[in-house]
This record gives C-alpha cells, structure tokens and sequence, in this order.
C-alpha cells in the first residue's frame, strides 16, 4: 500500500484547528469569564481572589469594634442612670428627715404646741448616716396664728431641702407641707 501524499487543502484544515485551538487557549488565560469549567479559569479565579479574605476579616473586626463601642456607650449611660436616680432618692430621704425633725421642733411629743419661725440645718453627722453620705438638709418653719370659732391656732407652714453629692453628681430635692393645731 503506498500511502498518497496529503492534499494541501487537507494540511490547511489541520493547521487553521492548531491554531485556533492555541488563540482559544490565550483567551481562556486574559478572561476568565470566557474560560470554560475544564480551562485556566479556576486558576486564574484564585489569583483575583487572593487579599479578598483579609478585607472581609477587616470589615468584620471594624463592624464588631462598632458594635462593642456602641455597647459600651449604652452600658455607661445606663449606670449613670441608675446613679443619678440613687442619688435623687437618697435626697428625698434627707429631705424628709428635716421635715419631720422641723415638726418635731415646732411641736414636741407630749408638750403644748410652740411657735417656731426659723431655720434649722442639719447636723454635722447627718452626712455620715449610712445610705446618707454627702447629704445635707435645711428646714425651716413659718407660725402665723388663726382663731376659727373662738379657738386659737398655729397655723404652720414648713419647707426642707435637701442636697446630695456623689462625686461630680448633685442632686436636690424640695418639700413643703402645713398643718394646723389647736393652742
């Protein structure tokens, strides 16, 4: 058998395939979008990808830093709070001590009613009462006297206020109240 020589048509075919398979290869490799599963394009993928963890890793640490500040902001304004609203209380609590010891003054258990016009401040050791530390009050008492039916009476008028601190926090509080009893 003798082999016929290759028609040129034949080798033209042979050489245009080799050559379009080598210009799809330079595709493949310059876009990957065009590449196919079997191709260059997981490769190509991998080296566009690389550094991409790391800003993903970067985002979540700046959102979680966020996220804790905000926390933390939210934490300390809710234990301030809760100090001031204390505070605020501790001075009700001194205020109504120099309320009732202006009451007391005015009128003394088991004695006849006095007339008090005047002030009162409170002692030295009020501020060292446990639960009262950095209180202090000041109460003061009004007498005017009435006769309704032929009797007389005190009519008083008493005021206490108190002031608390605790550290840069102050708080005041304001009571007043009358009463009225027969000479």
């Amino acid at each position: 058998m003798s082999r016929e020589p290759l028609s040129q048509q034949y080798l033209v075919h042979k050489a245009h395939k080799a050559l379009s398979r080598t210009d799809r290869n330079r595709v493949e490799k310059t876009h990957p979008s065009t590449a196919t599963l079997g191709g260059s394009f997981f490769t190509a993928s991998r080296k566009h990808q690389r550094g991409s963890m790391l800003v993903m890793a970067l985002f979540i640490m700046i959102v979680l830093a966020l996220l804790g500040l905000t926390l933390a902001s939210s934490l300390s304004s809710t234990g301030n709070k809760v100090a001031a609203d204390n505070l605020g209380f501790r001075a009700q609590l001194a205020t109504q001590a120099g309320m009732e010891h202006i009451k007391a003054t005015a009128n003394p258990a088991g004695a006849t009613p006095l007339s008090c016009n005047g002030t009162i401040n409170s002692p030295a050791s009020f501020g060292q009462v446990r639960g009262l530390e950095g209180c202090a009050y000041q109460a003061s008492c009004q007498t005017s006297t009435t006769i309704i039916a032929g009797v007389n009476y005190y009519f008083y008028r008493f005021a206490s206020t108190a002031q608390c601190t605790a550290s840069e926090l102050i708080s005041a509080h304001t009571q007043t109240d009358s009463m009225m009893i027969e000479q």
